[in-house]
């Protein structure tokens, strides 16, 4: 055996020298302590070579290397031997779980062990290049793996391995060079955090008590088959239901009888090749942690790599969207129906217990509504649970949902305040109860299979401005218990080609998350009668109509489109809706009841005189709106302030002049005398009376 030379010292004590910073397993404390002894070995066979007058670059043969530990160095082989029979007796150690997982051959075991080994103990790198021959490299290459573990001069890492396909060990730029990826480094040492790319998309579902009408069971069995007859190849499920009924907690449930956990994956608003990238670190997540995966808002085909998929993933979508993405892998279809009453009065009890304290009329409010799983699920997760807190926490959510895009409209007015004919006012009772009834109704599953579409409760309103159309939707959201938003046409309507679609489906989709009313005013400028297409422009502006049409008649919420030109609609849309009430002008007991109540209800403190013969003479002569004379009442209260005077009925003509004149009209003079007579008539008789 030969004298060992300062450099070998150095490095055999190198090994008591080096603080560790951590705590590591005991398997990789092994392998820490295995890559010690090999760098030390190594540099004492340079070492040698040195005192031997032997050239480095000639001499140096991995043969000649191994016959020389054989003959001088039996005692550090011996414990590099001892150390693998104790690497071998750690069979569930997490890093034997990662070699089995992700199948890595010898050569891929020596350069991760090395790469582990490296990032425990960071002084190691000093030596790095006394064992390539470059002093002062620290760089770690294939060559130094090379030579350390026996595998000869060169040594490649074709990018098919596993190493480098899961890029488990990447190569960083000088001086670093091969690293262990930290998410791995990380697992190794017990902490299973999410990649960065998968941080803000990536979401661990929690298993909940199954809701008694989804299909588990049957469910569970043919998955349980499909993945034994899939022999580890992917099984993708497909999970249809609308949004918020609980797609991601059934597959979580699902997961669960099969012994697995769910990690969702939003893959909203990420490109091609974002994607692809996202795809390969939710598979390798997925066996890291023995995760199903769930992928959410999907747009891309499941991408066809050399990579092993983890068994058992689902895709989530609506059933509108069944047909409609790029399915290639997709092995099984479940819809889930929506939610019976006795679904969501056991989901209030159960997500919110203070709930049973309400009121009986409370609960059967919220039953009758159209709320959404994830609605009362989300309740759990704050404090305070009274009726009034939900509410406004419900209300404080619909703004942001629908914010830049509709309007929240306030529901101040009752059906007495609403002045219309009894047609109007029947029809609008039909409406209030089928709002209170869909619910339940749409339970049936006769009527879901005889209507698997246009479940929505639509109603076009069509008349002249002013006649009552969005009161009325007032009055029907207050009556409803309901939140009235109003879209917002200027954010909606767009000059630029398919931008319309695109704003009005965020503003549906948006919608039909939330329990509220959706009021499209001015409709005819959305929903146009489709024209003959001359060129590329009406092509397009066709295309936008029909698609518009197909949203709203897919549309499963309540929704009102008020207009005043029914006849620009397309007359085929027309057809489909559940409701269309024409409002008239209104006549002259409608006008009569209209200037009384609304005198009474704004002139209370100073009714002008004669007022009931007053109405009587106004309704009679001059045709308004229900809106112009408001307007007109208000005007006159504002003039009758500013002459310091009782409000009389020459204020009263002065507001009605002002509001004919924004249509282009006029008080007449034989219609202003007609009115004074009249009232001069009235008040002679009264007074002989």
């Amino acid at each position: 055996m030969t004298k060992k030379s300062n450099n070998s010292k150095q490095a055999q004590s190198a090994e008591e020298q080096v603080e560790m910073r951590f705590d590591p397993p005991e398997d990789l404390s092994l392998i820490l302590r295995k890559v010690r002894i090999l760098v030390q070995l190594r540099l004492e066979w340079l070492a040698y070579l040195v005192e031997q007058q032997a050239s480095l670059l000639e001499d140096d043969e991995p043969a000649a290397e191994i016959a020389w530990r054989r003959q001088y160095r039996a005692e550090e082989l011996a414990r590099l031997e001892k150390i693998e029979r104790a690497l071998s007796a750690c069979e569930n150690s997490a890093f034997q779980r990662l070699v089995t997982l992700f199948n890595l051959k010898s050569a891929e075991i020596a350069v991760l062990q090395t790469c582990v080994a490296v990032q425990l103990d960071p002084s190691m790198r000093q030596h790095l290049g006394l064992v390539q021959n470059r002093p002062g490299d620290e760089c770690l290459t294939d060559y130094a793996i090379a030579r350390l573990h026996g595998f000869g001069r060169a040594f490649k890492r074709p990018e098919s391995i596993p190493l480098s396909q899961w890029q488990l060990v990447y190569n960083s730029a000088a001086p670093v060079g091969l690293t262990l990826d930290t998410q791995i480094f990380n697992w190794l040492m017990g902490e299973h955090e999410l990649h960065p790319m998968l941080a803000d998309r990536a979401r661990l579902i929690e298993a909940k008590p199954p809701l008694e009408l989804w299909p588990l069971e049957p469910n569970r069995d043919r998955l349980q088959k499909l993945l034994e007859l899939a022999d580890g190849e992917a099984t993708v499920t497909q999970v249809l239901a609308h949004p918020g009924q609980g797609k991601k907690t059934f597959a979580a449930g699902l997961c669960q009888e099969l012994g697995l956990m769910l990690l969702t994956i939003d893959v909203a608003a990420v490109s091609t090749r974002e994607f692809r990238e996202l795809y390969r670190l939710a598979q390798r997540q997925a066996f890291l942690d023995g995760c199903a995966l769930g992928w959410e808002n999907l747009e891309y085909v499941l991408p066809n790599s050399n990579l092993a998929e983890f068994p058992l993933q689902f895709i989530f979508s609506s059933p509108e969207q069944a047909n409609r993405l790029p399915l290639q892998k997709s092995a099984l279809h479940i819809e889930l129906p929506d939610p019976t009453d006795a679904d969501k009065r056991r989901l209030w009890s159960t997500y919110l217990p203070a709930s049973d304290d309400w009121s009986q009329g409370q609960r059967q409010r919220l039953l009758s509504q159209p709320v959404k799983v994830a609605d009362i699920a989300n309740q759990s997760r704050h404090l305070d649970t009274d009726l009034s807190s939900l509410r406004q926490r419900a209300s404080q959510e619909h703004l942001r949902q629908l914010s830049g895009l509709a309007t929240r409209l306030t529901t101040p007015f009752i059906r007495e305040d609403w002045i219309v004919n009894q047609r109007i006012a029947g029809l609008f009772d039909d409406i209030v109860f089928e709002g209170r009834e869909r619910s339940q109704f749409w339970q049936s599953q006769e009527f879901e299979r005889l209507f698997p579409r246009g479940k929505g409760l639509i109603a076009m309103l069509s008349g002249p401005s002013g006649t009552g159309k969005t009161m009325g939707v007032q009055v029907a959201a207050r009556e409803l218990d309901m939140e009235l938003f109003r879209v917002d046409l200027s954010r909606v309507v767009s000059k630029y080609i398919g931008e319309t679609a695109e704003n009005l489906a965020k503003v549906i989709q948006r919608a039909e998350r939330l329990n509220v009313i959706m009021l499209f005013d001015e409709a005819d400028a959305l929903f146009s009668k489709r024209t003959d297409v001359k060129d590329s422009i009406d092509r397009h502006a066709n295309m936008d109509v029909n698609y518009l049409l197909q949203a709203i008649e897919d549309y499963s919420g309540i929704a009102f489109l008020a207009t005043n030109k029914k006849s620009n609609i397309d007359h085929s849309f027309i057809r489909r809706l559940r409701y269309v009430v024409e409002f008239p002008m209104p006549d002259f007991a409608e006008r009569q009841q209209l200037w009384e109540r609304l005198l009474s209800s704004m002139a209370e403190e100073q009714m002008p005189e004669h007022s009931a013969e007053l109405s009587r003479c106004l309704a009679e002569q001059i045709e308004l709106s229900g809106a112009q004379i408001k307007y007109s009442i208000l005007s006159a209260l504002f003039i009758a302030k500013r002459m310091g005077e009782p409000l009389n009925h020459l204020h009263l003509l002065e507001g009605i002049a002002r509001e004919l004149s924004k249509d282009g009209r006029s008080l007449a003079t034989h219609e202003r005398e007609s009115i004074l007579k009249s009232l001069a008539s009235s008040s002679v008789q009264a007074a002989s009376a």
